[in-house]
């Protein structure tokens, strides 16, 4: 028995080292790397195949052996440290310098600073990402025909004047240089605003640092309940926090660079355990409210709701409606034009779409389509039991991410806590045999 539980050991270890390493090279094969990415993503697919494959060898470490369960517990301390570790030093560069690490936040700061003036951050003449701004501005600089007469005064949130920016004729061929102009405001939900507000009162610059912690470190517990409970093992539930805590990318998005994608992914993983233990209603109103903070991942997470009695399928419509109207009613066209940039984005060099044809690009989006629906439908054959759930959930993500506009390494952040929900599914069934 002592050399099966080695191999099995040995494999497990295995299997979440090529899983940590596919992770890394995501942040060394970033920028005019799309076509590399798409297949780490097909390379971590496989992975979570092999998973399931091995499920068996993993299963019989239900009674672990000393070694084995002092490494799983080395492991998770050394993910920890790796990934909050850096926090108090990226809090003290913060508190010193004043200023923010990424876009993401100084679009929450402006938002926040464009609403205390009375203005809607979501306007079509409000100005709160400088990033987009620039990109605009290139963009009018390579069309400079689309400059129409005159100019338009909007706020220019962190700069000492307002910035006024050129009127944009209404032609063909200047479509995508109006909606860049058009779509200069907050491009979060409003939950995003109403989140790191308080953090931001209390600590300046630095409240994004601490909110982020605060979040990793109520999730990590909230994910290692959830594991304590579905495999009825320590060893496990230890385990089940390798595939957040290990890579690195959870500390350079999340506290290096601030962004923002933590708080949609953590809304819908409890979202993901109120489902699970039949609170459908609470289930419901998590993805509404997760998406008001942005609408993906939440959107893959409706489907799921298909098990759930009819009535509450409305819930998340209405509870995201409910956020999002005063500002929709404020301003319809700026507010459709910045929380829908994201579909309406052109491609980046993250994305295996930016390297290809029009009808490529309209293949590679039928065959996400074509997966989306076909993983919906098997787990809607077995009644979208858990497992099921989670193999849709995980593999949607990853074929959504593959064929969109954009793969920064901020989405990364919503694979990691499904990859670990994935694991915790495959090896604590019970009605599945032990390999012996």
């Amino acid at each position: 028995m002592i050399e099966p539980l080695r191999r099995s050991s040995a494999l497990l270890f295995l299997w979440l080292g090529l899983v940590w390493v596919t992770f890394e090279l995501f942040l060394v094969l970033d920028w005019g790397h799309g076509q590399a990415r798409v297949i780490l993503l097909a390379v971590l697919a496989t992975l979570l195949w092999v998973c399931r494959r091995w499920a068996p060898w993993f299963r019989s470490l239900r009674t672990p052996s000393r070694a084995t369960s002092h490494a799983a517990v080395v492991l998770v301390v050394i993910g920890a440290l790796a990934n909050l570790g850096p926090w108090l030093y990226f809090v003290q560069q913060s508190l010193a310098t004043h200023t923010v690490q990424s876009d993401q936040a100084e679009t929450v700061m402006s938002a926040l600073d464009v609403l205390e003036q009375g203005a809607n951050p979501y306007g079509s003449d409000t100005v709160t990402d400088s990033v987009a701004y620039d990109l605009a501005t290139e963009a009018l600089a390579a069309e400079p025909t689309c400059r129409g007469p005159g100019g338009a005064v909007k706020f220019r949130v962190g700069r000492a004047d307002d910035s006024t920016v050129p009127h944009i004729v209404r032609t063909a061929g200047c479509e995508d240089v109006q909606r860049m102009f058009s779509s200069l405001g907050f491009k979060y939900g409003p939950v995003m605003l109403a989140f790191y507000w308080p953090f931001i009162a209390l600590f300046g610059t630095a409240g994004f640092l601490i909110a982020h912690l605060v979040l990793v470190i109520a999730f990590s517990v909230l994910l290692y309940r959830t594991a304590r409970e579905t495999t009825g093992s320590t060893f496990w539930a230890s385990i089940s926090l390798l595939p957040l805590l290990w890579p690195t990318v959870l500390a350079w998005n999340v506290l290096a660079k601030e962004h923002l994608d933590f708080l949609p992914i953590c809304l819908v993983a409890v979202a993901w355990l109120c489902w699970s233990r039949g609170l459908f209603g609470a289930a419901g109103a998590f993805i509404g409210v997760s998406l008001a903070a942005k609408f993906l991942p939440a959107l893959l997470f409706v489907p799921l709701l298909a098990k759930a009695p009819r009535r509450f399928w409305p819930v998340p419509v209405i509870v995201a409606a409910a956020l999002f109207t005063p500002f929709a009613a404020w301003s319809w066209h700026g507010f459709w034009q910045n929380i829908g940039y994201p579909f309406t984005r052109p491609p980046d060099s993250t994305a295996l779409v930016f390297f290809c044809t029009h009808a490529e690009r309209i293949g590679v989006r039928v065959l996400a389509i074509a997966i989306l629906g076909g993983l919906a439908l098997r787990a809607h054959l077995r009644a979208w039991d858990r497992r099921s759930a989670v193999t849709y959930l995980v593999f949607a993500h990853i074929a959504v991410l593959a064929s969109g506009t954009a793969l920064h390494n901020n989405y990364l952040v919503w694979l990691l806590p499904l990859v670990s929900l994935y694991l915790t599914e495959e090896v604590g069934r019970t009605d599945a045999p032990v390999m012996q």
